[in-house]
């Protein structure tokens, strides 16, 4: 999330149709939203659309690379980019291969005869039609209309969810994947052979798609939407299916929903996995309380176990045990992956390989500690690591948060910032930007607030949805929809990290 918003809700008018959503700065679309007819709603389906490539270059002649048995000469191209407080621009040559563009900083080998380098196939790379599909998505006017539309749906691969004023409802993957003439580009693969060269796209009438599905309902929250049964590759990097199954028994509790129901799904902070931590601290909390590693911490121990024991596990910014939760855990992925991992255990649990790699999207955030309940679930012995893990908790809480287990609050430690890009410089950010602000949930909560597994938790490390909206295909005035950082731009507006409408 940003200053001001990713998003501009606007309302889109012609002589021949509406639109009414949100869109992306100069882009002439409703991304997500409605028409007079139907509306949808989109999430990343996390479709594997890049793959890295080995290529083999000529020691002597830098711009030709191995194909097959001989060799071809990459196209180079310059880019000017222009740099504050320099006369002249900032000149690279970017290399480009059969498979893409040549990454220079990941030179493998620099020494050998024939130095390999890594270049980078992606989806974004061809021509995308994106844009086309877009404009014939705001004017469609039925299931068959809509998926039409996004048969040009190139990049980025997204689930859309669809319902119309008939009352029908349906699901739509769309965008291009590839289809691999050998592996599932999980790791770099050999440019000089044509074995992993990619030889099309999924066919639009063989992605996953559903229309009227005897369920009554499409759940989709960045989960795998195919069983093992499909027989195309879409991805190894989906996010786990924890939202999706809270949303799905909040769904069937009950025969009808209402607007505010809705409402209250989208913000639910009921923390699935916690469930297991909580049925371990019960089940060792004997043992626990006498480890060494709570050594003079045995009433602090005792009254976190009673606290994890009468959680609910929500995990809103109020709760005590939902710090002693993300803390513990935390601390249990260092004892158990550092042994293993060493330095490279902060990359695999999730905090990222480089700050331009938004590490809260890193798929590592979403395993690692998934991972680690597991090991701590199947093994009897590992209840050791978790009463060290304890320890680790009760220690560090002491020190950042307070002495008096009262104030560890997890809105303490987990907070969100509205960072503005003027706000870089201080103090420009005490006028563009905004927060810390108290936040709940964590990534397998309803209410998405992924954060980077670092103790203290940077401010900027929080991360949650950017748009969220309710449409009443009966009754388009009555729908709901919020970007948390508001409408306006300008930071004296009253839109300004708020979303109000006028009376």
């Amino acid at each position: 999330m940003q200053m001001p918003s990713l998003w501009y809700e606007a309302h889109l008018i012609t002589p021949e149709w509406q639109a009414a959503g949100v869109t992306l700065p100069g882009v002439p679309l409703v991304v997500i939203g409605h028409n007079q007819d139907l509306a949808w709603g989109v999430t990343n389906a996390f479709v594997d659309t890049q793959d890295l490539y080995i290529e083999q270059f000529d020691a002597h002649g830098p711009t030709r690379y191995r194909v097959n048995d001989g060799w071809e000469t990459a196209q180079v191209t310059r880019e000017e980019i222009r740099v504050k407080g320099h006369a002249q621009p900032h000149s690279v040559d970017v290399t480009i291969t059969r498979h893409g563009p040549v990454m220079d900083e990941w030179q493998i080998h620099a020494g050998d005869a024939q130095p390999l380098r890594l270049a980078l196939r992606w989806v974004g790379h061809d021509a995308s039609r994106t844009l086309h599909a877009g404009l014939h998505l705001m004017r469609a006017r039925n299931w068959t209309e809509f998926t039409a539309a996004l048969r040009d749906w190139s990049e980025p691969a997204l689930s859309f969810v669809y319902a119309d004023r008939a009352g029908n409802i349906g699901y739509q993957l769309a965008g291009n994947t590839p289809l691999r003439k050998k592996g599932k580009g999980a790791t770099p693969v050999p440019g000089w052979t044509d074995d992993y060269a990619w030889t099309g796209w999924v066919p639009f009438d063989e992605l996953p798609r559903s229309y009227n599905g005897a369920a009554h309902f499409y759940a989709t929250a960045n989960n795998t939407v195919v069983g093992k049964e499909y027989k195309h590759h879409l991805s190894l990097d989906t996010m786990n299916g924890f939202r999706a199954q809270r949303i799905i028994a909040l769904l069937t509790a009950q025969e009808k929903l209402s607007a505010d129901d809705f409402a209250r799904i989208q913000t639910d902070v009921h923390c699935i996995p916690a469930e297991t931590l909580q049925k371990l601290t019960r089940a060792y909390g004997d043992k626990i309380v006498i480890h060494p590693a709570l050594h003079g911490r045995g009433a602090s121990a005792r009254d976190a176990l009673q606290l994890l024991d009468a959680w609910d596990c929500q995990l809103t910014a109020d709760t005590v045990a939902g710090a002693l939760y993300e803390t513990t855990l935390y601390f249990a992925m260092q004892r158990l992956f550092k042994p293993w991992l060493g330095a490279l255990t902060d990359s695999f649990i999730g905090v990222g390989a480089h700050p331009l790699l938004h590490p809260v999207n890193s798929p590592y955030l979403d395993r690692a500690y998934l991972i680690a309940l597991r090991i701590l679930e199947n093994k009897e012995t590992e209840w050791m690591t978790e009463a060290g893990a304890l320890g680790d908790a009760l220690k560090f809480l002491e020190t950042h948060v307070a002495l008096d287990m009262r104030q560890w609050q997890w809105g303490k430690l987990h907070r969100v910032v509205f960072p503005h890009v003027l706000g870089a410089v201080k103090p420009l950010d005490k006028i563009f930007s905004r927060g810390p602000f108290p936040y709940g949930g964590d990534t397998s909560t309803v209410w998405q607030a992924a954060f980077v597994p670092q103790m203290p938790i940077p401010d900027n490390a929080v991360s949650s949805a950017s748009w969220r909206q309710i449409l009443d295909v009966n009754d388009w005035d009555a729908s709901r929809g919020i970007h948390p950082t508001g409408q306006s731009g300008h930071p004296s507006s009253r839109h300004y990290l708020r979303l109000e409408l006028e009376d």
